[in-house]
């Protein structure tokens, strides 16, 4: 018989989608003190990576910065335990500040939101405008742990 962990995990493909119909996480650094910091952002998917665009003075960059080790949490469905659905995330962030990713990434966290949020797909101008005080956060896993508790049929 097979595991509950294995009966829950989303396959590669199902990943993907669940990715692509979210536009929050919660992403966590690492404080100069060891401490979890934890921040709620919008994302985007550019050449299938996770990004998020923040002034470059934030809290969390400053943190991805001094220690790259970070982790993202993507989860649904937090109302009713056996219809959660969930992926985390451990990996690297990589700090990119060039002009051409920042206003990459961005556009794409603004059609990623609202996309989902069946809103009108379009770019303000503010986002170029900022893009000289931004940076991006891209996502590196080294290792992704997924759940569909819908699969446990009620049962724990």
């Amino acid at each position: 018989m097979a595991s509950r962990r294995s009966q829950i995990r989303l396959e590669p493909d199902e990943i993907d989608t669940f990715l692509a119909e979210h536009w929050t996480l919660v992403l966590g650094t690492v404080t100069k003190d060891g401490w979890p910091h934890m921040t709620a952002l919008s994302y985007g998917i550019v050449d299938g990576t996770i990004v998020v665009a923040s002034f470059r003075e934030a809290q969390k960059v400053v943190n991805a910065q001094r220690n790259s080790h970070v982790t993202v949490l993507i989860e649904e469905n937090q109302e009713n335990y056996f219809k959660t659905r969930g992926v985390l995330m451990f990996g690297e962030a990589e700090i990119r500040e060039d002009l051409d990713s920042v206003v990459l990434a961005s556009k794409a966290v603004v059609a990623q939101r609202r996309k989902i949020l069946g809103e009108e797909v379009f770019i303000p101008d503010s986002v170029e405008k900022s893009a000289s005080k931004r940076c991006v956060i891209a996502i590196k896993p080294t290792k992704i742990v997924s759940w569909d508790h819908s699969r446990l049929g009620g049962k724990y």
